[in-house]
């Protein structure tokens, strides 16, 4: 039953079979009066006509995408908060980003990528620029800070497994954010832990339980995580397992929702890129793909085995009005002939009989179109190009590739630049804490580095990632050339960008240049003017 005021506003201006309702009901007449002025039917009509109007306008007005309908019913409309989607889904994407990275050939070029673009062969590596109380670069500093650095980065002496490097484990770092969304890692600290007292030991993210959710006096446990009232994690509560190795914890794959360990915060590594608010756990990066693999790999499969049925050109020998047998025998019906096809081998059918052939459509000429059409997407939901995850070059020019790697290599500097910050910085800054003590770092023989110098070395830490050659080194060279010239940048900003080390590389100038006589200041300032200079040095 409506009431009086809403049946007076809905009634304003409906029209029904061409009449003009009044748009006026005294609340005298009532419900009835309403009805006596619709005989007939004609209050429903209207009401629907309303309702018709009402939702036609609301489909005109607004984003299309807001609009609900039969195409749109499939399509999620309410949101929900992404904490909810990861704990469903994180096992089952898990899963299959493994299984695509050992099974898809995309799958593992994409987490090679990862390995190769953001890593690089020589890692992440450490300059330290550590100034002196005079405002200066300290070299002496310096050096002897990243010599023990790299001393540190040995297998021995970085793992607690004796097995990565700390090239391996920056490696290991970005793959497993790639594969399993997020890295996961401990910290040891003491003697039994290396020369220098600190050594990592990498996780399975799996341990870090996703079906642990309690609320303890010390905070709220979400997904394995323990955070306080800012949200802040506070400690991570890792799947135990029965297992101890000299003291220590083990940890193999574990039992999800077994006994847990809860490890304090400071003494782990848990890092992943948070892509919404409120997000406790990383999300592979293939999530986005990996349906569309899925769907790739089964096409490619089927569209072998029938190529390979094409290319076999089965036959069925169709027999006419005989009484001969499969097996050659009178009266024996019903036995089945097979015939093994052999080059050069010419079989002698029965009178009567025929053979036809069954022409397969694949090869087809539209698999190749749908296949590389298939890889463009996943190219782009992988945030890199098509010819760096597929390799095929067919049909593409210079400026087209470069065009498409710029893209591509902006995206693996930002995770250069992530890795360093949320891998490399912590990880030297404990490092040198502990070392630094310990008078591991030594400006010479029995001269260790005061703890004073500590912050300086700390603040001092900068990261060089690798860089790339270009397909024309030469036209780079150039107008690295050009832009010195013109003071637009300077040779050691593109030393490293090259991913040298600035002094390094000035300091074996230097030297070779001493060794042939000839003034470096001369020829830096050739560069620099663009003149030309022979100048032997006095």
């Amino acid at each position: 039953m409506w009431p009086i005021p809403a049946l007076r506003s809905r009634l304003a201006t409906t029209v029904v079979e061409g009449r003009p309702i009044p748009s006026r009901v005294s609340a005298g007449e009532g419900v009835a009066g309403a009805r006596s002025v619709m005989a007939g039917g004609s209050f429903r009509a209207a009401v629907a006509e309303h309702r018709r109007r009402v939702k036609r306008s609301a489909s005109v007005g607004g984003w299309t995408a807001g609009a609900t309908g039969r195409l749109s019913a499939d399509q999620p409309s309410s949101p929900m908060p992404v904490e909810s989607y990861i704990r469903s889904q994180l096992g089952t994407l898990r899963a299959r980003s493994r299984h695509a990275g050992m099974n898809h050939p995309h799958g593992r070029r994409y987490l090679s990528m990862q390995e190769l673009h953001v890593v690089g062969p020589r890692g992440i590596r450490l300059q330290c620029r550590a100034k002196g109380r005079d405002g200066e670069l300290d070299t002496a500093l310096n050096a002897a800070v990243e010599e023990a650095f790299t001393e540190w980065g040995r297998p021995e002496n970085c793992d607690v497994e004796g097995l990565r490097s700390w090239r391996d484990i920056q490696a290991a770092f970005i793959r497993s954010v790639a594969e399993d969304g997020e890295f996961l890692a401990r910290k040891w600290r003491g003697s039994r832990f290396g020369p220098f007292g600190y050594q990592l030991q990498l996780l399975d993210p799996e341990l870090l339980d996703r079906r642990y959710n309690v609320d303890l006096p010390t905070g709220r446990v979400r997904m394995g995580v323990e955070y306080n009232e800012f949200g802040r994690p506070i400690a991570y509560h890792l799947v135990q397992a029965p297992a101890m190795i000299g003291g220590a914890m083990a940890l193999p794959y574990g039992y999800p929702g077994g006994p847990h360990v809860r490890v304090p915060a400071s003494q782990v590594i848990h890092r992943f890129l948070p892509e919404r608010v409120g997000q406790r756990r990383g999300i592979p990066h293939m999530a986005t793909v990996l349906q569309r693999m899925a769907m790739f790999d089964g096409m490619e499969v089927a569209a072998l085995v029938a190529a390979r049925q094409g290319a076999a050109r089965p036959a069925f020998v169709v027999e006419g009005d005989t009484q001969t047998t499969a097996t050659g025998a009178e009266g024996d019906e019903g036995t089945e002939r097979e015939w093994e096809v052999t080059p050069g081998i010419l079989q002698t059918l029965e009178e009567g009989s025929q053979v036809q052939t069954v022409d397969w459509p694949y090869p087809s000429d539209v698999y190749g179109p749908f296949q590389k059409a298939m890889a463009l997407s996943m190219a782009t939901g992988l945030l890199c190009s098509y010819a760096g995850l597929t390799g095929d070059l067919q049909g593409t020019s210079y400026s087209s590739i470069r065009s498409g790697r710029l893209d591509e290599l902006d995206v693996f500097r930002m995770l250069q630049i992530w890795e360093s910050e949320a891998l490399n910085a912590g990880v030297f800054r404990d490092w040198a804490e502990i070392a630094v003590l310990a008078g591991m770092v030594e400006l010479a023989p029995g001269l260790p580095v005061s703890m004073d110098r500590l912050t300086a070395i700390e603040r001092g830490a900068t990261w060089r990632p690798r860089r790339w050659e270009w397909i024309d080194p030469l036209k780079d060279a150039q107008a690295w050339a050009l832009a010195i010239k013109h003071g637009w940048t300077s040779v050691s900003a593109v030393i490293r960008e090259r991913g040298d080390d600035a002094d390094e590389v000035l300091e074996e100038l230097k030297s070779d240049f001493q060794r042939l006589g000839i003034d470096l200041s001369a020829a830096l300032a050739a560069v620099y003017t663009g003149a030309k200079t022979g100048g032997r040095a006095a």
